[in-house]
């Protein structure tokens, strides 16, 4: 539970300040389900719904909700370590791993412990077949690996879109140079600074 906004809560009822602490506490319930187990009553769900509705737009309630949705997003993000520099880090990872380093100088693939982190934030899928050779039952078996890994294009995409690359166009005769390439020196600025 985030940190509670007395004075916030201060100028509500009992009840509404329940309502918000439920809502907060478990954000997947409905608006009705918050407001009856609040301890507020209403004669059928049509009449809970239109109920908690309308406390939802009280300004008293709608500002100490907020607040502690804000607080809890954020701590949230904090708990997870999200942030958009991870993200970033995320794509690019996808984006600029080597598959060639995933086997050895003969072909064979390496265990994924000696994989580099971006080889294995890329993989999407890993799978082991073992299986008779021809068919055979006897005979000795083989074994497949079969390795997919994400779009690059897509992570590459990402990122173009991130530092506004994606939609540069070289200027017909028509359009100023002058601002394209001021655009194309911002974007090469910018990840230069990432």
């Amino acid at each position: 539970m985030p940190p509670i906004p007395f004075e916030l809560l201060q100028k509500c009822t009992k009840k509404e300040r329940a309502f918000i602490l439920i809502l907060v506490a478990n954000p997947g319930m409905s608006q009705r389900e918050a407001y009856l187990t609040a301890g507020f009553k209403a004669s059928s769900r049509d009449s809970a719904d239109a109920n908690a509705s309308k406390c939802l737009r009280k300004a008293r309630v709608s500002e100490a909700l907020g607040v502690m949705r804000r607080q809890a997003l954020k701590r949230d993000v904090e708990k997870t370590e999200l942030s958009a520099n991870r993200v970033l880090e995320e794509i690019r990872r996808i984006a600029f791993y080597d598959l060639a380093g995933v086997f050895d100088d003969i072909g064979n693939v390496k265990p994924i412990s000696q994989w580099t982190v971006e080889q294995r934030a890329a993989l999407a899928s890993f799978e082991v077949i073992v299986r008779h050779a021809n068919g055979c039952n006897d005979c000795q078996t083989e074994t497949i690996h079969k390795i997919r890994m994400l779009s690059k294009i897509k992570a590459l995409q990402l990122l173009m879109k991130h530092f506004n690359l994606l939609d540069i166009r070289t200027p017909n005769d028509s359009e100023n140079w002058e601002k394209w390439s001021a655009r194309l020196v911002s974007a090469r600025n910018r990840s230069v600074h990432d």
